[in-house]
Parts: structure tokens; C-alpha cells; sequence
């Protein structure tokens, strides 16, 4: 057997493997869970349903992205009753959908770190990750999101490789649809760039026969060598933006036609910045009461913009309470374990984390960025959106929901660190048999 066709099959045993658990699991927790619905589980809901009725369209509603609500008022459509949704389906098609993420995060850190063990654990990592397991049981976005996002990303690796103008715009199309699910989506839209760039970026030297003054020729073939690779990442970096655009605008456009004004997708960010800087802000979501005169606008496009004036105005007046609640946020964001599976997960469940936690994972994600760093050409732009999403949440308050989205990609890195300490394990049990 070729190594060609080994990686082949390894690869499609590992995706298997990473599936069956992620689905299995999922399903034995789903049997016994009820979700909580609070949050913002019943406004999404019911905004669901009104999709299934063919009511949201094109008369109001800014307020949420309409990635979830549509997929699922879909799926309500598809196997509910008329006017009446089947929320059952709910978990059984969320957790199909982690079962597939459970698959395209195996290829992803294959194509990553082209070792297949990596793949298989960076699978594994997530099908058992409880806040994963959790989320496919609730009426939330995350587990759609994590799916969008990464097929984007492993459309992205594969475009890179294959080089072909129609990879390019799949990955802008996915990324458009992650986008329009979760707006954290957007920055991966540009830093694909990255991606492609350095992937092509390979420095020769000029041979030394040919050589009058080495340090300036060779200086000046780093030069032609960089410039002539960011001109070709140039057009496949347009394609994807384009493509991702492209998919994004129909629902922009909807916006302007249904309220009279610019809203890209929703109006979250002035509300989320308004409740992250104001008089009561502490870290955390804060209730400012049913009087508040932003929330009141609720889904009106004018919360984003006083959301956001306000916000800005209180963060040029406390400069000194706006770094020292940043710093609050970077530590909780790092240290403090996910509250929605202690408060709502199944008692199997919470042990499971106390084992597999948010620390264990966030410890073995970074301890792997800095042992791959030789891969740095095809993970320095996921490390880089790791980075500035951490520091807009640094900025905002923290949500176990919110830092959720970085998970999967520690997971990618923890697999190598995991695969890592185990090559080591296995080197010193070789010597020591040799002995």
C-alpha cells in the first residue's frame, strides 16, 4: 500500500471514529437532557418559528443573525407539523451536525500538521468536549457556527493546495454562511490572506558561484521572492472576500429594504458593547433593567448606533475602569471554567469535565502552538484570530458562550501536543527496552 493510499484510508478510519463518538455520545445525553430554555434560547426560538410560518421574512428583525433561525425554521418546516415545530429535531440534527464537525476537524488538523494521529485526537477532542456535547442539546448557534467555520477552514487548506479559483470561492461561500450565523466569523474573511501567502512563500538563496556581494543578492532574492508571492495571494484572497461579500449582502440588502437603514447583519455589537460599558459594567452580562432607554429600541437599528455611542463615551470617560475590567475579562477568559455545564449539565457530564476542562484544554492548545510553531506558515493565521478575538473579548465581558468559539481551535494544537508527549513517551520506552 502507497503512502498515498495509507493517509487515504487512515484518514477515513479516523473521521469514522471521531463521528460514531461524537454522535453516540450525543445521543445517550440528549436522551436525558431538557434544556434549560434561558438565555437567548427563546427569542431565537421563536423567531424559528416564525421562519416556519413565512413570517420573519422581509417585514422586521434586525436583531439576530439569520443563519440559525432560518436553518432552523427549515428544519421546523421540514419535519414539524404545520405551524408546529417538532423541537425534538432540534438535538437529533445538531448533534449530525457535530458528528460532521467531529469529521472536518480530523481533516483539518491532518491537513495541518499532515500527521494523522493529530487528526484523529484533535476529532476526538472535540466529539467528548462537554460544552460541545452541551450546546447540541440547547436552542443555540455554536454548534452550527463551529460546523460553518470550520469547513471554511478546511476549504481554505484545501484551496491552498489544489489552487483552483472555485476552491476559493467555496471557502468565501462557507465563510459567508459562518459570518451570517455568528459575525466572529468576518476577520477569518481577511486573514485567509495569511493563509495563502505564506503557504506560497518559499526563499531561495542565489548559488554562491553566482554570487558578487552575498548579503545584498541574497537580500535582494528575499525581496523579488515576497513580492512575487503577495502578488499571487493577492487574487485568491479577493475571490474569497469577494464570495464571502457576495453571500453576506442579499441579507444586508433585505436590512436597508425592511428598516430604512445600513445594518450589515444585526444589531448585536452596539447592544453587546453597550452592556460591556456603562455605570454597572463588571466583567459579566449585566441586567440594566426593563427602563434601560438603549434596550428599549430592542431590534431597531438606532440601538446600534446609540449602543455604540454610548459605550464609547463611557470608555473615554473611565479609561482606568475600562483597562482594569479588560484585564478581569483576559483572566476570566483563561481561567474560569464553562458555568452553563455546571449549572445545567447532566451529573456524567459535569464529571467528565472535571476531567477534560476548559483549563486542561487551554493549557495543551497553547503548550501546542509553541511546540508546532515550525507549521507556522499554515497556523499563524488561525493563532492569529485566536488572538484578536481574545482581545475583543477583553473588551466586551465574559460568556462561557462567547470564549466557546475559540475551542475548537485549541483543540487543533492540543491534539499536537497530545500526539507530541506521546512520541516522547514512546522514544523513552523504546530506550529503555533497548537497555
Amino acid at each position: 500500500m502507497t503512502v498515498v493510499n495509507k493517509s487515504v484510508v487512515g484518514s477515513i478510519i479516523s473521521c469514522a471514529i471521531a463521528a460514531s463518538v461524537a454522535l453516540w455520545i450525543r445521543i445517550v445525553f440528549n436522551r436525558q437532557f431538557i434544556s434549560p430554555w434561558v438565555s437567548d434560547e427563546p427569542s431565537l426560538f421563536n423567531y424559528a418559528v416564525r421562519v416556519m410560518n413565512e413570517l420573519y421574512y422581509g417585514t422586521d428583525g434586525v436583531y439576530w443573525p439569520p443563519g440559525y433561525i432560518f436553518f432552523m425554521g427549515f428544519i421546523f418546516k421540514l419535519f414539524g407539523k404545520p405551524d408546529i415545530p417538532d423541537i425534538v429535531i432540534v438535538s437529533v440534527v445538531q448533534s449530525v451536525i457535530a458528528a460532521l464537525t467531529a469529521m472536518i476537524i480530523v481533516l483539518i488538523a491532518y491537513k495541518m500538521f499532515r500527521n494523522i494521529y493529530v487528526g484523529l485526537a484533535a476529532g476526538l477532542l472535540y466529539a467528548i468536549y462537554p460544552p460541545a456535547i452541551l450546546y447540541t442539546g440547547r436552542f443555540l448557534s455554536e454548534t452550527l457556527w463551529v460546523f460553518w467555520t470550520m469547513l471554511a477552514i478546511l476549504l481554505a487548506y484545501i484551496s491552498v493546495e489544489k489552487q483552483r479559483w472555485y476552491w476559493f470561492m467555496l471557502t468565501g461561500v462557507a465563510l459567508g454562511i459562518a459570518t451570517l450565523t455568528r459575525q466572529v466569523a468576518l476577520p477569518l474573511g481577511i486573514l485567509v490572506g495569511m493563509l495563502i501567502f505564506l503557504y506560497n512563500l518559499k526563499i531561495k538563496n542565489t548559488p554562491a558561484s553566482m554570487l558578487v556581494s552575498k548579503a545584498d543578492i541574497v537580500a535582494v532574492d528575499i525581496e523579488a521572492s515576497v513580492i512575487e508571492k503577495f502578488k499571487k495571494a493577492i487574487i485568491p484572497t479577493i475571490i474569497v472576500f469577494i464570495s464571502m461579500i457576495v453571500t453576506i449582502m442579499p441579507w444586508t440588502i433585505r436590512n436597508y429594504v425592511v428598516v430604512g437603514e445600513f445594518v450589515f447583519i444585526d444589531v448585536n455589537a452596539g447592544i453587546n458593547l453597550y452592556l460591556a460599558h456603562n455605570e454597572k459594567s463588571n466583567g459579566y452580562w449585566v441586567d440594566m433593567g426593563p427602563n434601560d432607554p438603549i434596550l428599549q429600541l430592542r431590534d431597531h437599528p438606532d440601538v446600534e448606533k446609540e449602543g455604540k455611542k454610548r459605550a464609547y463615551k463611557y470608555i473615554m470617560d473611565n479609561p482606568k475602569h475600562t483597562l482594569e475590567k479588560a484585564m478581569f475579562v483576559h483572566l476570566l477568559f483563561w481561567t474560569k471554567e464553562n458555568a452553563d455545564v455546571e449549572l445545567y449539565g447532566l451529573n456524567w457530564l459535569k464529571e467528565l469535565y472535571q476531567v477534560y476542562s476548559f483549563r486542561l484544554l487551554a493549557i495543551l492548545g497553547l503548550l501546542g502552538v509553541i511546540l508546532s510553531w515550525r507549521y507556522w506558515r499554515v497556523t499563524l493565521w488561525l493563532i492569529t484570530f485566536m488572538i484578536a478575538y481574545n482581545l475583543l473579548i477583553d473588551f466586551l465581558y465574559y460568556s462561557p458562550r462567547y470564549r466557546f468559539v475559540i475551542t475548537p481551535f485549541l483543540m487543533l494544537f492540543a491534539a499536537y501536543t497530545i500526539v507530541y508527549i506521546i512520541g516522547i513517551i514512546q522514544k523513552v520506552f523504546n530506550s529503555l527496552l533497548r537497555c
